[in-house]
C-alpha cells in the first residue's frame, strides 16, 4: 500500500523507484501484483507517466490518509522515545544548595530546556520511592540494595573547632 501511495504521488514508477532507492522492476512488479489482487487497474499508463484511474483514486483516498497518519504516529513516537522531556525530581542534602553542582544544574537546564528540575533539599534520609523521586544525591552508602548507587566523588571528613574545645 505504501509503495502504491509513493507511485501515485510521484506520478511515475521510475520517479517512485528513484525516491525509494529500489529497482524499477520491483516497483512495477509490486504494482502489477496489487492490481491483480484488487482485480482492477489502478493506473492509466502512458509515455508521459501514470494517471490514477477512478478505482485508483478511490483506493488512494482510502489508503493515503491512514498511511500518512500511521507514519506521523510512528514519527511522533520515535521523537518522544528519543527525546528528553518532562519533570525530574531530585533529592539532595541541604549543604548541596551552594556547591559546584549549581553550575551543572544551570548548564543542564540550558541544554535540556524541555526538562523541568525540581530539586528538594533535605538532610533526612527519606523514602526515595514514596516521594516519587527520580534521583537522589546522598553522602555515604545506602542500605537499600534495590537502588542503584554510583559514586559522584568523595568527601573528606574534617573535625573543625576552636583550640580550647578540641584540646581539653
Amino acid at each position: 500500500i505504501a509503495l502504491f501511495i509513493h507511485v501515485a504521488e510521484a506520478g511515475s514508477l521510475k520517479v517512485a523507484a528513484e525516491r525509494l532507492n529500489i529497482p524499477l522492476a520491483t516497483v512495477s512488479r509490486h504494482m502489477s501484483l496489487l492490481e491483480k489482487n484488487l482485480n482492477c487497474l489502478l493506473f492509466k499508463r502512458s509515455t508521459k507517466g501514470l494517471v490514477l484511474t477512478k478505482e485508483g483514486e478511490i483506493y488512494y483516498e482510502s489508503c493515503a490518509w491512514h498511511t500518512h497518519e500511521l507514519h506521523r504516529v510512528i514519527t511522533d513516537a520515535h521523537k518522544s522515545y528519543n527525546s528528553l522531556e518532562g519533570a525530574l525530581h531530585i533529592l539532595a542534602p541541604t549543604n548541596f544548595a551552594l556547591t559546584p553542582l549549581n553550575a551543572f544544574w544551570a548548564l543542564f537546564t540550558e541544554q535540556y530546556p524541555e526538562i523541568s528540575l525540581h530539586i528538594e533539599l533535605d538532610n533526612q534520609i527519606v523514602d526515595f520511592q514514596q516521594l516519587q523521586a527520580d534521583l537522589a544525591i546522598r553522602v555515604g552508602y545506602l542500605d537499600d540494595s534495590s537502588l542503584i548507587q554510583t559514586a559522584l566523588g568523595y568527601v573528606d571528613v574534617v573535625l573543625v573547632g576552636a583550640p580550647p574545645t578540641l584540646f581539653k
